[in-house]
């Protein structure tokens, strides 16, 4: 069984997918409980879009398996999901809207559409848009990240939002190498962020917005938020990935390969202390966190399939 998982929150979403980290917000005391994508649905060992409590009870499936659920992103609120979906032809990924409490769905954009990211306020959302080439686009309003028209240029991607929502954080090769670049959503304009000979990639702004902490050569490093003071977390010889910032912006878990397979790591912001924090013979990876920050949920293959933890 494949897994996805995301916890919504009302008012907060603490989330790491495997593709698509979003950041969090303060918590308040009703849950929207844990969303995940799965296939437990068993159509064709397509992924459908599921829903349970925060102990595991309740489950129920929210978008049907006929579909192959791609990404999704929980509202800040709790109340609503943007997903992208493949109905079987891939040059017309569909971005749609679930309502949870009347479960009405809308498509809300057609083509090629991937990653859903809210911003902190819920009233926006940046995607993944690919014509020829892949950009970020914006909605309410619509807007386009300005990019540069060169032939070599693959795209633009892994959009993450500061807290105020005036500006995103992505990674683009338009410079010809992989860096990180932050934009102006009002006017589409961007600026970069980083520029080394290592590819720096998937960026995640901290819950407070001081921090992004982001993959450089394999490695998990961290930088304030105006592109200084860049320093290297996890000082690891093989690929470290799957960051999950923790809610008070002083920790963040990751994705460690040293083990010969994944296992999640704790990396302390201040001190740059490392704790190893699962030990299995399985492969862990994809840790959300919970509200209070004191645990981590991740998905396992340590019963010989892929599940929640």
């Amino acid at each position: 069984m494949s897994v996805e998982v995301r916890i919504g929150i009302v008012g907060i979403l603490l989330a790491m997918a495997l593709c698509v980290p979003l950041g969090a917000e303060e918590p308040q005391r009703s849950a929207a409980g844990i969303v995940f994508r799965s296939d437990q649905g068993g159509e064709e060992r397509l992924d459908g879009l599921y829903r349970m409590e925060l102990d595991g009870s309740k489950v129920k499936r929210l978008v049907a398996n006929e579909r192959d659920v791609l990404h999704f992103a929980v509202h800040p609120s709790g109340k609503r999901i943007a997903y992208v979906c493949d109905p079987t032809d891939i040059e017309n990924f569909e971005l749609h809207l679930l309502d949870l409490a009347t479960a009405k769905e809308t498509e809300i954009h057609r083509g090629i559409r991937y990653a859903p990211v809210w911003s902190r306020d819920g009233s926006r959302l940046a995607f993944m848009h690919c014509t020829s080439k892949w950009r970020i686009r914006l909605t309410n309003p619509d807007l386009v990240v300005a990019r540069p028209e060169q032939s070599h240029v693959g795209g633009d991607g892994a959009p993450s939002w500061f807290p105020d929502g005036k500006s995103i954080v992505f990674q683009s090769n338009r410079t010809g190498s992989l860096e990180l670049f932050v934009a102006d959503t009002t006017t589409g304009e961007a600026k970069p962020l980083t520029s080394t000979k290592e590819a720096e990639s998937v960026p995640e702004v901290s819950p407070d917005g001081r921090w992004i902490a982001y993959v450089r050569a394999g490695d998990v490093w961290v930088m304030r938020s105006d592109g200084s003071g860049a320093r290297n977390l996890s000082k690891n010889e093989r690929r470290d990935d799957g960051i999950a910032w923790a809610p008070d912006s002083q920790r963040l878990a990751f994705v460690s390969h040293r083990n010969d397979k994944p296992d999640l790591y704790l990396a302390t912001v201040k001190t740059g202390e490392l704790s190893r924090l699962t030990r299995h013979d399985s492969a862990d990876h994809s840790p959300a966190w919970s509200p209070d920050g004191t645990r981590l949920l991740f998905v396992s293959e340590r019963d010989g399939n892929e599940e929640i933890y």
